[in-house]
């Protein structure tokens, strides 16, 4: 009888354990709150900073160009501020150009002057006969030796040369036209003499040179009319018409 009661006390613990198992416990629900994005405030555009461009000829002669360069560049810093800036470009369509012309503001004035040895007869030429005389016709300036018949030889340096192509046009290659270093322009003329005469800027005319006139002017006279001398150079800023 005990041991019958022990089997079924057995029994009852079990049940009991069995009905008091834990019961899972539901999961929580997640709360999720939806935020608004924030906008950024858009950062004003900065204004661009105008610039106004130069432009160099490219056909003026090296040492010209270098001095312009260095002129511009030195404005460009000194003209610089918060509302424009100034730069140089390759672009001829410039805000402003720099070149051989009548118009605009004076940079430079380039005189050239015609001279030979100082015992040449000759005292001028016309500026018709030189400008043949480049072309490739030598005898045009058959007058400036002392026979009055033998082509003279023409002595100047690289630089006489491209001013005056920016004045003639092309030169006609001939053996009647030497181009040699500006140092040797004088002593060349003068080996070459008595049908020898150069073109050398009217400032490094010395007293083994002697000055031609052309067309009548004479460089040495005060009154001279430099309007109608043919040799003289003017570089010139001018604003782009847009």
């Amino acid at each position: 009888m005990l041991k019958r009661i022990g089997c079924c006390a057995c029994a009852a613990l079990l049940l009991a354990a069995c009905s008091s198992a834990p019961q899972p416990e539901p999961t929580p629900e997640i709360a999720v709150t939806f935020y608004p994005t924030a906008t950024p405030t858009p950062e004003p555009t900065p204004t661009p900073i105008p610039v106004e461009t130069i432009w160099i000829d490219p056909a003026l002669p090296t040492s010209w160009r270098e001095s312009l360069a260095q002129q511009v560049s030195d404005f460009a810093r000194q003209a610089a501020s918060a509302q424009r800036q100034v730069a140089m470009t390759d672009n001829p369509n410039a805000d402003v150009r720099i070149s051989i012309g009548d118009a605009g503001a004076p940079l430079i004035t380039h005189t050239l002057a015609v001279a030979a040895p100082f015992p040449t007869v000759a005292d001028g030429i016309a500026s018709a006969d030189f400008i043949r005389f480049w072309r490739g016709e030598p005898a045009a300036l058959a007058g400036l030796s002392d026979d009055g018949q033998t082509p003279p030889t023409l002595f100047l340096d690289p630089e006489t040369r491209v001013a005056l192509t920016l004045l003639l046009g092309p030169l006609a290659e001939s053996p009647n036209v030497q181009v040699v270093p500006s140092a040797e322009v004088i002593s060349a003329t003068w080996a070459a003499r008595p049908a020898a005469f150069a073109v050398v800027p009217f400032d490094r005319l010395e007293g083994r040179w002697k000055l031609l006139q052309v067309d009548g002017v004479n460089l040495f006279e005060r009154e001279a009319d430099m309007s109608a001398y043919p040799f003289t150079l003017r570089v010139r800023a001018q604003a782009s018409r847009r």
